[in-house]
């Protein structure tokens, strides 16, 4: 029996997520849990209750092809960044109005100030990157 509750439909069934185009970094196939493993990369979750989860590819892809991705983000947004910053990062707000990478051993109440997921490197001040809204 079909465990299908929409057996007519294809990929996204209702839009309360991003979708966005990434670069598989690995064979996708439609319907994979993926993450960020790279700038605008993302590859199959390969271990159970990953936090670097970006959404779920819509179609299937090769490695190298631009794939869509329902998202977990409310937005994705452009913003530039304060200093260093890696894909797949938590981010934050910064002094001067930018983003900064969430710290590496934070204090309590600092995960009700992450602002999101940064999906491309920056490398120094006024880099800008795109960051996934959380």
């Amino acid at each position: 029996m079909a465990t299908d509750k929409w057996p007519s439909e294809e990929g996204l069934i209702v839009s309360g997520s991003v979708l966005a185009f990434f670069k598989a970094a690995t064979s996708l196939a439609k319907g994979d849990v993926v993450y960020l493993s790279g700038d605008l990369e993302v590859s199959r979750t390969d271990s159970s209750g990953r936090v670097d989860v970006v959404g779920v590819a819509l179609k299937s892809a090769s490695t190298g092809e631009n794939v869509p991705v329902a998202t977990v983000f409310t937005a994705v947004v452009k913003v530039r960044a304060a200093g260093a910053v890696s894909a797949g990062s938590l981010v934050v707000s910064s002094a001067d109005g930018k983003v900064e990478a969430y710290p590496e051993t934070p204090t309590a109440g600092d995960e009700q100030k992450i602002l999101g997921r940064a999906l491309q490197s920056a490398s120094t001040d006024g880099d800008e990157i795109l960051v996934g809204l959380i």
